[in-house]
């Protein structure tokens, strides 16, 4: 890297990539090396892909930045929609991500769906969910109250047989 011979950066992160497949976190380490060398010799369309990845795993979520300003606004309004698709389509390992995408785009309305969907989320976003959706926000609340009452209550039922068996 520090001799910019980037094309061999890129092909010693690959080979790296390949033989430590098996260990998450130095395939993580190995491109994000391969990330840097796409970004400082001008391999742009590479390093959209890879950032994309990022994004896709959860693994990043300054690749987002990145990416969003590689691209002119024009280009942008159609290469968000495919990655909320993705991101959609996978949110199970994107739930820290995603959010963070759709409060920085200010797509309150995907993010209030998504808040009905995870009611105990409610918590962390509702300050971006205001005052646009004053009652829904309201609503959650009482939701998310609502179920931790509930979970309480059956902890307290198990906790109160392990006595009663003691």
């Amino acid at each position: 890297m520090h001799s910019q011979d980037y094309g061999q950066v890129i092909d010693l992160a690959i080979e790296g990539e390949s033989k430590d497949k098996d260990l998450r976190g130095l395939v993580n380490d190995w491109r994000q090396y391969r990330y840097r060398a796409y970004k400082l010799s001008g391999r742009l369309e590479e390093q959209r892909e890879l950032a994309t990845d990022f994004i896709l795993q959860g693994s990043s979520y300054d690749h987002y930045s990145e990416l969003k300003s590689s691209y002119d606004s024009e280009a942008w309004c159609s290469v968000y929609p495919r990655i909320l698709e993705k991101l959609e389509a996978e949110r199970f390992v994107n739930e820290h991500i995603y959010p963070r995408i759709l409060i920085e785009e200010g797509d309150l309305l995907k993010l209030l769906k998504y808040i009905q969907d995870r009611p105990s989320r409610i918590e962390a976003y509702y300050k971006h969910l205001l005052p646009a959706f004053k009652g829904e926000v309201y609503a959650l609340f009482i939701r998310y109250i609502e179920q931790s009452a509930v979970a309480a209550s059956n902890s307290f039922s198990s906790l109160r047989n392990c006595w009663r068996t003691i």
